[in-house]
């Protein structure tokens, strides 16, 4: 990966990296093919109100937001399926997904593993600041995913308490490290809004369900489970 072909603003900064994993444009992108319904609708008693903060492991948190978040245990049922046509002789001569249809196949496999890799890497995150109870919960996580989840099931974080690391393609950019800090480092592209030391920690800040400035649970984590439809 190339500072030089991630575009011109922060906004699409990683743009190409996206068409070059899953299609050129929309009309060739390989996740056309994932088609993901609306979820049904819950009742109204199963939104809360909580204090949310963000950390960072200093002295002082963010100041206080107050979110409606959905409260745990609570089920959304869904539906979800794969357009077998874009997989077919005559659409793969126009779209070449070649591979990378195996991504869809794989789906539950990839998602169980991309989940223990960011429990764990979230875990180390809050056991370094000392933030014992999130990295207790991030532990029971870990511990679930290498247990096994059975073969339907991962673990998703999903939301606006995923944060950076959650919502972006930040894997892929991170895996040449030097690039990683040239991205960092570039003033107009750079994830970074504020000032960093070259080397440093990115993301530093975590969001996070807070009582009395300490954080006790992160947001937005699913368990996903897939059953055929009858």
């Amino acid at each position: 990966m190339d500072v030089d072909e991630l575009g011109y603003s922060r906004s699409w900064a990683g743009q190409r990296v996206e068409r070059k994993l899953f299609g050129r444009d929309p009309n060739h992108d390989l996740l056309r093919a994932l088609q993901v319904a609306d979820s049904e609708p819950q009742k109204q008693d199963r939104l809360q109100i909580v204090n949310a903060q963000v950390f960072t492991g200093g002295d002082r948190p963010g100041a206080p937001i107050e979110l409606e978040a959905v409260r745990s245990d609570t089920v959304f049922t869904t539906t979800i399926a794969i357009d077998e046509y874009q997989h077919s002789e005559r659409a793969e001569r126009a779209l070449k997904h070649g591979e990378r249809w195996n991504w869809l196949t794989r789906l539950v496999q990839i998602a169980q593993e991309y989940g223990l890799e960011r429990t764990g890497q979230e875990m180390a995150w809050f056991q370094k600041r000392r933030y014992n109870q999130v990295a207790g919960f991030y532990g029971q996580l870990s511990q679930a995913l290498k247990g096994g989840l059975g073969e339907n099931r991962f673990l998703l974080q999903v939301g606006w308490g995923g944060g950076w690391g959650g919502k972006t393609i930040g894997r892929p950019l991170q895996q040449d490290r030097q690039a990683w800090e040239r991205l960092l480092g570039h003033k107009r592209l750079s994830p970074a809004r504020m000032r960093r030391a070259s080397g440093s920690e990115f993301p530093k800040s975590r969001r996070a369900v807070a009582v009395n400035d300490r954080p006790v649970a992160p947001l937005g984590w699913c368990l996903v489970e897939l059953t055929e439809r009858r």
